[in-house]
Order: structure tokens, then sequence, then C-alpha cells
């Protein structure tokens, strides 16, 4: 899997982390069904960064307050992480978008 971290600063001085994980075969890709469209060449940057084992991703995901997860495995690594969410696919694709409060 690649996996990201994307940094915000807030006004009060904190940080919010987003992670964004896909599955390695998908970056480079491009994915379209009932009108979504998945598009991993043009948002590759956003998800290739390092790459990183189930175990990375599951300690990398506990630091952050949303994660944005697509392929079987990251997917995978969410649900453990982050409970019972609900995904979706496009086109035989699972995504999982994630929001903690």
């Amino acid at each position: 899997m690649f996996c990201r971290v994307h940094e915000r600063f807030e006004a009060d001085g904190s940080v919010t982390r987003v992670a964004a994980v896909c599955d390695a075969k998908l970056l480079g890709k491009k994915f379209e069904s009932g009108g979504r469209v998945l598009d991993l060449k043009v948002h590759r940057s956003f998800y290739e960064g390092k790459r990183a084992s189930a175990k990375e991703v599951l300690e990398l995901l506990g630091g952050c307050k949303s994660a944005n997860l697509v392929g079987e495995k990251a997917v995978a690594c969410g649900k453990k992480a982050f409970g019972r969410a609900p995904s979706y696919k496009i086109k035989g694709v699972p995504v999982l978008l994630v929001f903690k409060a």
C-alpha cells in the first residue's frame, strides 16, 4: 500500500492530519461507475507517499482525524482502525472515507 499524511495547521496551533491510503496496484488507474469517478491517475500525488505494511498503516491511522482509503487492503485497515465504518465501491474498488469529530 501507499500512504501519505497531509497536515493542516489550525488557528489554535493544533494540527489536523488526513491519511490517504491506496492499494499499490490501483495507483495510476481510473475507475468509473454509475456517475462516480475514482481517478487515481489525476490524484496520484494525494495518495502516493511511502510504501507501508498493514501494521504501519494501522499505526498511522491512529493519529489521523480523517482518512481516505482505496482498495481491498487499505479499506480492511480502515475498518480495523475505525470500526464498522460504511464503505462503497466504484467499479468493484472499495472506498472508505472516515471523518472523526
